[in-house]
């Protein structure tokens, strides 16, 4: 493997056993339109949304033990950051996509800052609570997001044929796992760990739990 790979973020991790595994589920991934039909597509486009969801979730939860409920709300920001864009500025995909993924990474980062010094139910309420709001003020604010009635923007290739987007999520569901590996491989991953395992004992030996915590939320 190239020297980039193998050093830095990149130095734990068994690139050979991670290019086998990609190798492995890639090919029969695959071929999956070739045998099914646009409804098994459509259902497996949602799975591949949830795989990222939970990806990212495992990450603050599994790994780091912080018990975020405010995950699917920075997915709306996202959603919402780019399609306001398109709906009331014009704004092409090319820019709008990327300044959706921009504002849920700066919410996740900003609301990691503020509560991520609570723990267990505190923690929750707080992430929740946040959830809550975001989904209230959504809903409220009818003549700027059309509340439950949603936006309508063009879609990202021309039509909304499930086989179209297959390929596409499967793809970015895959690169969230793969990023993952290679977080939980790299010293920030061995920190959160420490965080899971003992956080005061954490904070004592010099980990910064609130920044460590903060970075997984975004």
């Amino acid at each position: 493997m190239s020297s980039g790979l193998t050093k830095g973020w990149g130095a734990f991790v068994d690139w050979w056993r991670v290019a086998v595994a990609t190798v492995a589920a890639g090919i029969p991934l695959a071929l999956v339109p070739l045998f099914t039909g646009e409804f098994v597509l459509h259902v497996l486009n949602i799975g591949a949304y949830y795989v990222i969801l939970a990806v990212s979730w495992n990450l603050l939860a599994g790994f780091t033990g912080q018990f975020s409920l405010a995950q699917h709300a920075f997915a709306a920001i996202g959603a919402y950051a780019s399609g306001l864009l398109i709906y009331h500025l014009g704004t092409p995909l090319a820019v709008s996509i990327p300044a959706g993924i921009l504002a849920a990474g700066l919410g996740g980062y900003l609301l990691g800052r503020l509560v991520l010094r609570m723990r267990t139910i505190y923690l929750s309420i707080a992430t929740w609570a946040f959830a809550e709001t975001y989904r209230i003020v959504l809903t409220a604010a009818y003549d700027f997001t059309r509340g439950d009635l949603g936006l309508s923007v063009p879609s990202l290739y021309g039509n909304v044929r499930p086989v179209s987007y297959y390929y596409t999520f499967v793809a970015v569901a895959g690169l969230c796992v793969l990023i993952t590996h290679v977080v939980l491989r790299s010293p920030i991953g061995y920190f959160m760990r420490a965080v899971k395992d003992d956080q005061m004992r954490a904070q004592s030996l010099g980990v910064d739990t609130t920044r460590v915590s903060s970075a997984n939320v975004t």
